[in-house]
């Protein structure tokens, strides 16, 4: 039996875990997962108890009386994970007979480590998903070069180098993860090929309903606008690219987010801008209907570096998968490859001026079939179908 351990991640409405790990348990016979969550969630809204749990004949969520603020977690605090978490795994790997842990993330990994210290024929798959260490850094838990991104820093190379099998969600992260001396396989994330593959009637349909002319130029920009991405280098991307094309009429679209991007686009000199609050199901839809998606990243501090040269959100695999192009920060050198594969690619610098273009200008010009093709060819890169025959090869040959 196989199990996909998840710790610390919160599973309250989190779409990511839908498309990434539920959707894989009824094509996976052995496979089942367990959700290690905190119970305590605290962020801007608040502090709250989260009490909802997640279960089924293949999935079970356990709450650990921790703060949901220590995802990332200052090593002082592994104690009380290790106290909390390990009896209960212990028990569940005993009782449903486990041979493989697949670890999505650092703590998962460390979580199954130990128990690899206790059960010697346990073989572990650690999953990354990004660099813990710098992702820390950058939204503040602890000083990029400090004393604790240090530790995860030696943690990390612990971690790799002691797992059975090491998984890179892109060959940057491949890259990055060879310089630490250890081998990893590439499987990208999962994305719903059925649910994201464009539709021109798709397309038709909310261009119809939203009122958009035939030669207005669409940018899309879908999620929350925060410390991964900056509000006003998107901004500036779009004059960018504005300054290279003729037609001059162009609308913002913005999928998601509570935030303040809208008025703050607004405040830019930017004329027409939407922000939709979407269900799940509908942002293919918004995406077929769009003509360039943007990803405009960060500039600045280092602790971004390799965090960017190693990213591919799941919102630019969906990007492709839907057959856009994507007006991208050129540090984020890894959707700028998979881009440059069909042309799709539209990248900028730090003066947000575009210099390389590998998609054609005309973006409403693009036929219908073009678009198709893209979107296939994506779809079959990212599909669930591929990622789950790659994992199950995984798994078979470290059962043997």
């Amino acid at each position: 039996m196989i199990l996909y351990l998840t710790a610390m991640e919160n599973t309250e409405n989190n779409a990511i875990h839908e498309n990434q790990i539920i959707s894989m348990l009824d094509d996976i016979p052995d496979l089942k997962c367990l959700f290690l969550t905190p119970l305590f969630i605290l962020n801007k809204k608040g502090f709250r108890l989260s009490l909802n749990k997640r279960q089924g004949r293949k999935i079970k969520e356990v709450k650990l009386p921790l703060l949901s603020y220590n995802f990332y977690m200052n090593p002082f605090l592994i104690p009380f994970l290790v106290l909390f978490s390990i009896p209960y795994l212990f028990l569940y790997i005993k009782k449903n007979n486990i041979k493989v842990i697949h670890c999505r993330n650092y703590l998962s990994t460390l979580l199954g480590l130990i128990c690899k210290r206790f059960f010697p024929e346990l073989k572990i798959i650690s999953d990354p998903r990004g660099i813990y260490p710098d992702e820390g850094a950058i939204i503040g838990r602890w000083k990029f070069k400090g004393v604790v991104h240090k530790t995860w820093k030696l943690i990390e190379r612990w971690l790799f180098n002691n797992s059975d099998q090491v998984f890179a969600l892109s060959k940057g992260m491949q890259l990055y993860i060879k310089e630490l001396g250890i081998n990893s396989i590439y499987i990208p994330a999962i994305v719903d090929e059925n649910k994201f593959s464009f539709s021109s009637t798709d397309r038709d349909d909310i261009r119809s309903k939203l009122n958009f002319s035939s030669n207005e130029t669409i940018y899309v920009y879908s999620g929350s606008i925060g410390l991964w991405h900056d509000a006003e280098l998107l901004s500036q991307a779009i004059y960018g690219h504005q300054k290279t094309i003729k037609n001059k009429q162009y609308t913002i679209l913005i999928l998601g987010g509570r935030d303040n991007t809208k008025n703050y686009l607004y405040s830019c000199g930017h004329k027409k801008v939407l922000q939709l609050t979407l269900k799940p199901c509908d942002v293919a839809k918004y995406l077929a209907a769009s003509d360039l998606a943007i990803l405009p990243g960060q500039f600045g501090h280092e602790k971004y570096n390799d965090t960017l040269r190693t990213m591919i959100s799941s919102k630019a695999e969906e990007y492709l998968v839907s057959g856009l192009p994507i007006l991208c920060n050129y540090q984020i050198q890894e959707v700028i490859n998979i881009t440059k594969e069909k042309k799709l690619d539209v990248s900028f610098n730090k003066s947000c001026d575009v210099i390389d273009k590998g998609c054609s200008i005309s973006l409403n010009d693009r036929r219908s079939i073009d678009r198709i093709s893209d979107s296939n060819y994506f779809s079959t890169m990212f599909s669930k179908k591929n990622v789950i025959v790659n994992y199950c090869k995984v798994y078979k040959c470290l059962l043997r």
